[in-house]
């Protein structure tokens, strides 16, 4: 019998002291980055050039604006990473944050860098599909000619 009534204190006993979480079927978030790891792809990463121009010392760019994906101290996903120069990611991490890191791509010619991280982790291992992609999100600097053609000269 689980409850017992104790007759010298007339208290109700419940057994010993359980400490923790009482569902036996619960276990603990895994913490660790191991399931969210994909050695190839970042290999391959570093085979890219950058996303922003340059090919020299690549380092794989874990993108911050990516929602449920991070938390305190955890990158994102290795299915979430562009191609940077070691300088530009320095200064990418200086100069915004996950709020503005969007338009800090934006600033810096590349749409949608979200969506590039994306196509590029589905092509892993396609070089040649991957450099269309990076072309293809990737801002023309022009000066803007408010939806008409240049002039013809």
């Amino acid at each position: 019998m689980i409850c017992q009534v104790s007759a010298e204190k007339s208290e109700m006993y419940l057994g010993p002291k359980k400490y923790g979480n009482f569902k036996e079927s619960h276990k603990a978030k895994n913490s660790s980055r191991e399931h969210r790891k994909d050695k190839d792809h970042l290999a391959f990463i570093h085979r890219l050039p950058s996303v922003l121009g340059g090919s020299q010392n690549i380092v794989a760019h874990h993108l911050l604006s990516v929602p449920n994906t991070r938390g305190v101290g955890m990158k994102a996903p290795d299915c979430y990473t562009v191609p940077l120069t070691w300088n530009q990611h320095e200064r990418l991490h200086h100069e915004c944050g996950a709020k503005t890191e969007e338009q800090w791509f934006e600033d810096n010619g590349i749409v949608a860098i979200q969506k590039l991280a994306e196509r590029i982790y589905a092509n892993t291992g396609d070089l040649n599909a991957c450099l269309i992609m990076i072309r293809h999100h990737t801002i023309e600097r022009r000066q803007p000619t408010l939806g008409c053609p240049p002039a013809k000269q």
